[in-house]
């Protein structure tokens, strides 16, 4: 009711995971499945939000992988007119230890966000091409200082971002 009373369109909604042995499982499909079900009879749609600072370093890639995998999984068992429309990571990795330290560089770290939308975008591209990939960015990402090389092109952070993102949201 007040999703319709303020005109909300759209939700992004945390999902949490489980982990049976080394798959990861949504952790309240059913209730997930019943709120995209109520929205969309409202217009509203809806996307899968994951966030931890740490899912994109490196030796988190791979099942940070394997959860958009089962989001993916999840989305392949709702009808074919749903309004889940992808998912969106808002993962703040300057909350980090590493990148509060402010050790120079902060490339690594920041290449490995961007490798990880990389591969996350090849899985959606590869098993789910009707889900976007979104990420919630600060508004500073778009300074001098957060430039760097990636992929043979020197951009500032955001912009590389943008680029292997269907949108992105800018927090204040």
């Amino acid at each position: 009711q007040f999703c319709v009373k303020h005109r909300v369109t759209h939700l992004d909604v945390h999902v949490k995971m489980t982990h049976d042995n080394i798959k990861p499982v949504l952790k309240d499909a059913e209730a997930f499945k019943d709120l995209i079900a109520l929205a969309g009879q409202h217009n509203i749609t809806i996307a899968a939000l994951r966030g931890n600072p740490k899912m994109f370093f490196s030796s988190n890639h791979e099942r940070t992988l394997r959860e958009l995998r089962a989001i993916v999984g999840f989305s392949e068992t709702l009808p074919q007119d749903t309004l889940f429309k992808g998912v969106k990571y808002d993962v703040e990795p300057y909350c980090t230890q590493e990148w509060k330290a402010g050790r120079p560089p902060l490339y690594p770290m920041m290449h490995d966000y961007l490798s990880l939308l990389r591969k996350a975008r090849a899985v959606l591209e590869e098993e789910a091409p009707h889900l976007w990939l979104a990420t919630d960015t600060p508004f500073w990402w778009d300074k001098e200082r957060f430039a760097l090389e990636f992929e043979g092109k020197r951009k500032r952070f955001n912009e590389h971002v943008q680029d292997l993102t269907d949108f992105i949201t800018i927090m204040s």
